[in-house]
């Protein structure tokens, strides 16, 4: 098991890292699909991540940032986001931070062919056993794991660089980062990288939990 800490600007935060593996969970993914979503009942591992003062927190801050959610899509994002950043071992206030900049929590947000609270392309989301990109949970874990992958591949970079490089391969992809050699300059990834970064920033300074 490898340990890295991810960090933006001076802000220093230790956090685990482990390769991901999600087991016979993906076959499962189904029980959030259509219709009424399903709230977080069949997540495992409750005690490790599912505080209730954390939940609440959240719970509050993506209702304010998208009003039009219901209380059980609001829940079950919540839910998902802290759910899937513990079984990665990422910080999930950089989760929440990216898919604020990516959907702004709109499970049915769509543009230019990536759909979804996360944006991925559909060649993506299948690739990463996402069936339904419309679908809460699916997406969330289809869309963090894309993430993580890639500051797992930057680890060896230093703090800020590995989250920059990781949220550049998730908005440009990794061949354009890999030709730049860093984060491209193309006009949308710096502005998109610089977003996130400020975000996650801010909410660790708010003493989000």
């Amino acid at each position: 098991m490898n340990r890295f800490v991810m960090a933006t600007v001076c802000l220093l935060l230790a956090a685990t890292c482990r390769t991901p593996s999600f087991g016979d969970e993906q076959g499962q993914l189904a029980v959030a699909g259509s219709g009424e979503q399903a709230t977080g009942d069949t997540f495992p591992d409750r005690a490790k991540w599912a505080q209730a003062a954390r939940i609440d927190a959240w719970t509050a801050w993506v209702k304010k940032q998208n009003s039009k959610l219901t209380d059980v899509e609001v829940r079950l994002i919540v839910e998902s986001v802290l759910y899937y950043s513990y079984r990665l071992e990422i910080d999930h206030r950089l989760a929440f931070a990216m898919i604020k900049a990516e959907s702004n929590f709109d499970p049915r947000c769509s543009c230019g062919g990536a759909v979804g609270l996360t944006q991925l392309m559909n060649s993506t989301a299948r690739g990463l056993g996402v069936e339904d990109r419309t679908d809460i949970r699916q997406s969330v874990m289809g869309g963090l794991t894309y993430l993580a992958k890639y500051l797992y591949e930057y680890q060896d970079r230093s703090n800020l660089e590995q989250t920059r490089l990781g949220l550049a391969c998730y908005n440009a992809g990794p061949v354009a980062v890999k030709r730049a050699g860093g984060v491209p300059d193309n006009g949308v990834t710096p502005k998109y990288v610089t977003r996130v970064c400020d975000l996650f920033l801010k909410l660790h300074r708010d003493g989000m939990p």
